[in-house]
């Protein structure tokens, strides 16, 4: 009985790691970005401790808008931005402040649009891209090392004759910087 109820509590204690996460939902206000938008890829491009900041790179793409009857009312347009894989995607660069949780500075490189008179051209992408770089190591942030990702750590025990394995990404984060 006492070995049941070994495993159960072991059980619900790993449960509960995975499960029983709180959620914050944080009402993002200043976004840079519009509304409708999916995320094809998020980088983080370096990270001050000090200052308490994340460089970050974000390539995403507009929805498309349906009418109340349910037909596509706009669709994205096509802005042709060199080097794109994904034709109808844009990039926004910027760094977010985790002390206060607010985007510090944002610099749209490649604006996404519904209407082709809203893309960015080449000289206008450039200079953003630039001022981008510059407000970077303003902050001490060096965009060209991007942060390692932190290693799973696995492990092992045993309650009568029962073995555990687990993971997780726990480790000891003084060796890693």
């Amino acid at each position: 009985m006492k070995t049941k109820f070994r495993i159960l509590a072991v059980l619900m204690f790993v449960s509960t790691q995975f499960f029983g996460q709180v959620t914050k939902t944080r009402p993002f206000k200043d976004v840079p970005y519009p509304n409708y938008t999916s995320t094809i890829e998020f980088t983080v491009l370096d990270i001050n401790f000090d200052k308490q900041l994340v460089a970050f790179k974000h390539v995403f793409k507009l929805h498309n808008i349906y009418n109340e009857i349910g037909e596509i009312y706009k669709l994205p347009c096509n802005c042709h931005y060199k080097d794109m894989k994904d034709t109808l995607a844009g990039v926004v660069l910027g760094v977010y402040n985790l002390a206060n949780q607010k985007y510090l500075k944002t610099f749209t490189i490649y604006q996404v649009a519904y209407d082709k008179s809203d893309c960015c051209d080449y000289r206008t992408s450039k200079q953003k891209l630039d001022s981008a770089k510059l407000f970077f190591q303003q902050n001490n942030l060096d965009i060209t090392k991007k942060p390692k990702p932190l290693p799973f750590v696995a492990g092992q025990f045993e309650i009568d004759g029962v073995k555990f394995t687990y993971t997780n990404q726990k480790g000891d984060l003084d060796s890693m910087f």
